[in-house]
C-alpha cells in the first residue's frame, strides 16, 4: 500500500520547502528496489546537513548491497548458493538474520525469510500462467524454515539443507529506515522523516514543528487516501494487494505468500500497522497480512503499547470490511 507524506503548510500530497520553523532538506535515489526519501528539518543551517546525508547514503547503499536478493556480490546471495556450508558474513547480517529468527517465532511462522523456494515456485508458475499443483507447492514447504538457519557463535551462517533460499526483502526497507533514523540522532538532528518505501519512519515534528502527517491509500481508488495518521517517533508500514500482485489464469494474487500454506494471500486488500521501529512495523504488516484480523489483532494488541494495526479485508461485493486495533483511531488526524 502506498503511504504519502503530507505536510500541514498547504493542503497536498507534496513537499513544501522552508515551512517557516526550519529548513527543509530532502534528497530521494532509487535504492531496496524502490525510490527512497530522506526529509531533514535542518535548525543548524551550518553545512552539517550535507555531510550527514553523504553518511545516509553511503549505509544505505552499503546494506543494498550486502541484502539484496539476487545481486551476485550480496551476502545472502552468497548463502543461498553455499547451501549446506558454512559461510562468513558480517555482523551486520549476522545480527539482521538473529533478529529474523526472533521474529520468525514471534509470529509463528507467518513472516519467515526462509520463503525464498515458495517465492520462486509462484514467480515461475506467473511466467508460465500455469498454476502451480499441490504436490509442488507441498515439495517446496520443508525448505521454508528457518529453523534450518544455522546461526554459529563464529559469525557464520550456513543453510541446512539443499534447495533453501532466504529473503529478507521483508525486513531489509525497515532496517534500512532505522539505520538512516540512528545515523540522523547521533549526529544531532532530531526531526525528519525516512521513506523507503511503503515503510516510513518519523522522527520528531515536521519543519512547522507539528507531528508528521501520513497518507494512507485507499485501496479503491490508490490516488485517493483511506485515512490520514499524525505520527511522532514512530514508523508506518503497509502491504496490500493492489500495489504489488500477480495473476495466474485471470486470478489476481497478493505479492505475499503464506510460508505456512505455500499459496499467496487473497482478499487481503490492505493492512497499515503502526510501531516503534521500522524493522518492527514492516515485519508485522507481513505477519499481520497472513494471520489475518483475529490473530493478526491479537498479535499487535499483545505488543503493547506503541503497536497498532488496521487491516481490510474485500468482501464478496467488492467491498471493504475494516478491521483496527483499538488505540489505531489516536493516530487519525483530526
Amino acid at each position: 500500500m502506498i503511504l504519502r507524506i503530507l505536510f500541514s503548510c498547504l493542503l497536498g500530497v507534496f513537499a513544501i520547502h522552508s515551512c517557516g520553523w526550519a529548513e527543509e532538506e530532502e534528497q530521494s535515489r532509487p535504492l531496496l528496489g524502490t525510490i527512497v526519501t530522506v526529509k531533514v528539518c535542518d535548525p543548524f543551517a551550518d553545512g552539517r546537513v550535507a555531510q550527514v546525508f553523504d553518511k545516509v547514503w553511503a549505509r544505505l547503499e552499503e546494506i543494498n548491497r550486502r541484502l539484496h536478493p539476487y545481486d551476485v556480490g550480496s551476502e545472502i546471495v552468497r548463502i543461498n548458493q553455499a547451501a549446506g556450508a558454512l559461510v562468513d558474513v558480517t555482523d551486520d547480517v549476522y545480527r539482521l538474520l538473529r533478529a529474523a529468527k526472533g521474529y520468525v517465532q514471534e509470529t509463528r511462522g507467518a513472516f519467515d525469510i526462509a520463503v525464498g523456494p515458495l517465492s520462486d515456485l509462484w514467480k515461475e508458475a506467473e511466467r508460465r500462467d500455469v498454476f502451480p499443483s499441490t504436490g509442488d507447492v507441498r515439495g517446496v514447504l520443508p525448505l521454508v524454515d528457518t529453523d534450518k538457519v544455522d546461526l554459529l557463535p563464529t559469525g557464520q551462517v550456513r543453510l541446512r539443507q539443499a534447495g533453501m533460499r532466504i529473503d529478507v526483502s521483508g525486513m531489509a526497507q525497515g532496517y534500512a529506515a532505522d539505520e538512516a533514523a540512528r545515523i540522523l540522532r547521533q549526529t544531532g538532528f532530531r526531526d525528519f522523516l525516512l521513506d523507503t518505501g511503503g515503510e516510513i519512519y518519523a522522527a520528531g515534528l515536521n519543519c512547522r514543528q507539528q507531528s508528521w502527517r501520513v497518507g494512507v491509500s485507499d485501496p479503491r481508488a490508490p490516488r485517493a487516501m483511506e485515512a490520514v495518521l499524525s505520527v511522532r517517533d514512530a514508523a508506518v508500514s503497509t502491504s496490500g494487494d493492489y500495489e504489488r500482485s500477480f495473476e495466474i489464469r485471470g486470478q489476481r494474487w497478493s505479492h505475499i505468500i503464506n510460508p505456512i500454506t505455500g499459496y499467496p494471500l487473497t482478499g487481503v486488500a490492505g493492512v497499515t500497522v503502526i510501531a516503534p521501529t521500522a524493522t518492527e512495523a514492516d515485519v508485522l504488516s507481513t505477519a499481520v497480512s497472513v494471520l489475518g484480523p483475529r490473530h493478526g489483532l491479537r498479535l499487535i494488541a499483545s505488543k503493547g503499547r506503541g503497536y497498532e494495526a488496521m487491516i481490510l479485508l474485500r468482501d464478496a461485493n467488492g467491498g471493504l470490511e475494516r478491521s483496527e486495533t483499538e488505540g489505531y483511531k489516536r493516530y487519525l488526524s483530526r
